[in-house]
């Protein structure tokens, strides 16, 4: 499954980066909040220098794939591996679910915070 969400960025030969990633980024080097931008997200980055952000996009991709066996579990499908492999395989090829996925960005927390507030 990473492999699958991955594949724009190892197309790439680096993770995909969104135009305000470094935005998120500098809040740890100026020590600033900046409006709109995670000192959080920009620690998680900060993180990955050393390995050129690998870590953060795959970690990124693994809470894509962890997410999507979490829905299957939640509707009865739960402990079925090569379904969730498989419907993760078709959403890569059928949708732009892994250059979501490889970008350098927070939005992929955006959906859980909105469900918090119903």
């Amino acid at each position: 499954m990473l492999l699958a969400l991955l594949w724009p960025a190892l197309w790439n030969g680096f993770p995909i980066v969104f135009y305000d990633t470094g935005g998120y980024l500098m809040r740890m080097f100026e020590r600033e909040l900046g409006f709109g931008r995670s000192a959080i997200y920009g620690a998680f980055l900060a993180a990955g220098i050393p390995l050129r952000l690998w870590p953060n996009v795959v970690a990124q991709t693994a809470l894509v794939a962890w997410l999507a066996a979490i829905v299957l579990r939640v509707h009865g499908f739960g402990g079925r591996p090569a379904l969730v492999a498989g419907i993760v395989a078709g959403l890569c090829a059928l949708t732009g679910l892994p250059w979501y996925a490889a970008q350098l960005m927070p939005d992929i927390f955006l959906p859980g915070s909105s469900l918090l507030k119903s």
